[in-house]
């Protein structure tokens, strides 16, 4: 955090500031503890959004197994008496108890027996082997599935109704849907909350990468994405460690461990706000009066040069154009609407189009 504060203010030394000291390209005037708490909020819920798409890792292992004799024991040899071999995938039996008077039949298993306890992961616990294995691989695709869904109308949802509806209505569905994963009697329950889940891990990552972004100076915001996937990325490290310790467990209390990471969500209804610049862009007066308040307490600036500072982007927002200060104090009252975008101008505008078709490339 410490170098994310020197940069941050490194940048904010080269831009533009009023007679006040505020940096006039900087909607929260300057950096101070009060984005320090937003992003750390926010850090913290990137570092969890691996945890739902990677852990079927762990929670999916197929161990080594083989087909279960009658009375339950590991046969690997030839049974004399009986003429069978248990293997794999199925039982054998030969004539006269021998394999070399020739194989009599073969018959698929119905139980098995695993290398690790029955409950250690949904494969050992819903027999997902031989020719059921594939059933433990779709889960992973059904959740990418998930994200397909969540990247085509999570997107839409965040520019409407706020980067921070989004995200904490998805933190707090995760923290519900990831425990009830854990809970899940049958297969079948367990593949639709694992799509569920991710519907809200991209839910997650879409709105919480543009809440890091947003908090930052425009010059500087590609450096906190590189800061945000090496929090992504740690999160992987954290889930390993943690898988690590449960191992001798059931894989149902590594899914409600991970899926606790989430109960942050609780509390950040009340202490994470909105995005600022969503505000402005969409003209919600009265929460940005709320949130500069807490600005100006928090980083120790005055009220009315910040909310001068915020009327000058809105101007921007509205018109196009910047207005003079003296504009801005005669348009006190004034409502600010926003120019709605949509899909139409990315196909109509070329600069976006070119920039929006390399990144699908790139993905």
């Amino acid at each position: 955090m410490a170098s994310i504060d020197s940069v941050s203010s490194a940048a904010i030394n080269d831009t533009r500031r009023t007679k006040h000291g505020l940096d006039r390209d900087y909607i929260y005037g300057r950096w101070g503890p009060y984005q320090r708490l937003q992003l750390a909020f926010t850090y913290f819920h990137l570092l969890e959004t691996t945890f739902q798409l990677m852990i079927g890792v762990f929670i999916a292992y197929s161990p080594g197994f083989q087909c279960a004799s009658s009375d339950h024991k590991n046969q690997s040899l030839t049974n004399t008496s009986f003429g069978t071999t248990y293997e794999t995938c199925d039982k054998k039996m030969y004539r006269n108890g021998s394999i070399r008077h020739g194989l009599k039949s073969v018959q698929g298993c119905f139980e098995y027996v695993y290398f690790l306890k029955k409950h250690s992961t949904i494969v050992t616990e819903f027999d997902l082997v031989c020719d059921q294995a594939y059933l433990a691989e779709l889960i992973q695709a059904v959740l990418m599935a998930g994200q397909i869904a969540g990247a085509v109308f999570v997107s839409p949802v965040c520019d409407r109704m706020g980067r921070k509806t989004v995200h904490l209505s998805c933190n707090l569905l995760t923290l519900i849907i990831g425990i009830s994963a854990a809970f899940a009697p049958n297969y079948t329950i367990l593949v639709i909350l694992k799509f569920i889940l991710g519907v809200l891990q991209q839910g997650m990552v879409m709105s919480g990468v543009v809440l890091t972004l947003e908090i930052f100076p425009e010059r500087i915001r590609f450096q906190a994405a590189i800061w945000g996937a090496f929090v992504t990325s740690s999160g992987l490290v954290v889930m390993t460690g943690i898988a690590y310790l449960l191992q001798n467990f059931s894989w149902r209390y590594l899914q409600i461990t991970l899926s606790c990471f989430s109960l942050l969500s609780l509390i950040q209804y009340w202490t994470q706000d909105e995005s600022l610049r969503w505000l402005i862009v969409n003209g919600k007066m009265k929460r940005i009066e709320k949130i500069l308040l807490k600005v100006a307490k928090w980083n120790k600036l005055d009220y009315e040069d910040l909310m001068q500072n915020v009327k000058h982007k809105m101007a921007t927002v509205r018109d196009g154009k910047e207005e003079t200060n003296e504009t801005l104090l005669q348009n006190e009252n004034t409502h600010y609407k926003a120019e709605k975008y949509s899909i139409k101008t990315i196909l109509h505008t070329r600069s976006i189009l070119i920039i929006s078709s390399m990144m699908c490339f790139i993905w």
